[in-house]
């Protein structure tokens, strides 16, 4: 092995524990850490358990899996590099798709041949053969990565007599006669794969005969448990919730902007401020009756009969529309999504307290049917720096607005501050990492 692993910790891990494992495919691009790694992974079944213990400490979560055996998928943020680190590992070697039903009983030589080289690979007869099947049932196609590799694997498995004789003999145990030798040959050689894909359907036909009444329980079941996934979320498995709080000027917008970009989070973004222009949802009619009432107050009547109507009905609108937007994010927790508040209620708290029974009622019909973020976030920087990036207010008053937010520590034990006088590459790390806690410790104590 060549160069510098930048994930050699996960295998130094695996290596401790005695977990027998091979790496699938895809060892070049273990050598990329500045992008979302995916590790594919074949385990022995003994020692998932294992697994899964010794890299928990490394900041890796088991996420739900529920409808894709055998495939199980543990998560970790790399804070250091800030990108995502997931292993997709296996306990058996299925193939199919959109379900993995069709078994090879392949597991037991493919851990008895691995080889290593730093981390352990599978021979390069095992790994031609289930890089073929893998893009044949799995994927339907030949990507040029795979392409390149298949060619790569096949020039040094010929260059050795018993290695070739080896791959031959396990193309015609696992493929024949839907797929014979000398058209793989033929179509490495001749770089005309289409006449391989024209295989695909004999070939599952063929894996089809082998077990029926296994393969068509498999694909029942795994269709049941995906249709199931919803009811599954909310019993075991909720997700999480964050409230961005900021002085204007903190790069809040942009946060959540990215987090709602993250391919890993897929979070859902939810607007609880006041300026309707900016809300990601809620009821549409009240955006009307805003402007209804801005016409309204240019006119001066609010105080006649018709203003007060307009006046409150709009309160009404406003309130409806906040308990909409707080049963849409409770929706989407029960599902088991992430869910990022842009501004909350929080917000109202630092500003100064009006004891007046219409002001407490107020409060409370809005503050009541919000769920409580499992992270609230505090965007600080100093207050010259954040007037220099808004230019908005006085430093004095965005100084007043950060004390206010500070105060607000008593009684948010969930809240963090975070230096936002940093790049926004770096907050957004430290903001994901602190999500990612969270969601490993709700995970371990649904004890899913």
């Amino acid at each position: 092995m060549t160069g510098t692993l930048p994930v050699q910790f996960v295998f130094d891990e695996l290596h401790r524990a005695g977990i027998r494992y091979a790496l699938l495919r895809g060892f070049d691009e273990l050598f990329h850490g500045s992008d979302d790694l995916e590790i594919d992974l074949l385990v022995h079944p003994d020692d998932v358990a294992k697994l899964n213990n010794c890299l928990a400490p490394k900041g890796f979560v088991e996420t739900p899996a529920w409808g894709h055996a055998p495939h199980r998928f543990l998560l970790a943020f790399r804070r250091d590099f800030g990108h995502w680190l997931k292993l997709d590992v296996v306990a058996d070697l299925r193939y199919g798709r959109p379900i993995r039903k069709y078994q090879v009983d392949l597991r037991e030589q493919c851990l008895e041949g691995r080889r290593f080289d730093g981390i352990y690979q599978l021979s390069q007869e095992h790994e031609f053969l289930t890089l073929l099947l893998h893009c044949l049932l799995d994927k339907g196609r030949f990507d040029d990565k795979h392409k390149k590799q298949l060619c790569f694997l096949l020039q040094n498995i010929q260059r050795g007599a018993q290695s070739a004789d080896v791959l031959r003999e396990l193309v015609v145990s696992h493929m024949h006669p839907a797929v014979d030798w000398e058209l793989i040959v033929k179509t490495v050689e001749t770089d005309d794969w289409d006449q391989l894909l024209k295989k695909e359907q004999a070939l599952r036909r063929q894996f089809g005969r082998k077990s029926p009444v296994r393969n068509l329980a498999r694909s029942w079941k795994a269709r049941f448990m995906l249709r199931m996934r919803p009811v599954l979320f909310g019993l075991f498995r909720h997700g999480v919730s964050v409230a961005l709080l900021a002085p204007d000027g903190a790069g809040k917008s942009t946060l959540a902007g990215s987090l709602v970009r993250d391919k890993k989070l897929r979070a859902r973004l939810i607007y609880m401020g006041t300026n309707p222009e900016a809300r990601t949802v809620g009821l549409p009619l009240l955006t009307t009756m805003n402007d209804l009432e801005k016409r309204i107050r240019k006119q001066e009547r609010r105080k006649t009969v018709a203003g007060r109507l307009v006046r409150a009905t709009n309160f009404v609108l406003t309130l409806l529309d906040h308990w909409y937007r707080c049963l849409v994010a409770k929706y989407n927790l029960v599902r088991g999504r992430f869910v990022v508040f842009d501004r909350f209620v929080y917000d109202a708290w630092i500003q100064k307290r009006n004891k007046t029974p219409w002001k407490r009622l107020r409060r409370f019909l809005f503050d009541a049917p919000c769920p409580t973020p499992d992270l609230v976030i505090l965007l600080d920087a100093p207050g010259v720096l954040l007037f220099e990036r808004k230019g908005e207010h006085s430093v004095e008053w965005i100084e007043q607005q950060r004390a206010g937010y500070h105060q607000l520590k008593q009684l948010l034990p969930q809240m963090r501050v975070v230096d936002a006088s940093r790049t926004a590459v770096q907050v957004r790390a430290e903001v994901i990492s602190l999500i990612w806690q969270i969601y490993d410790r709700k995970s371990r104590g649904s004890g899913s």
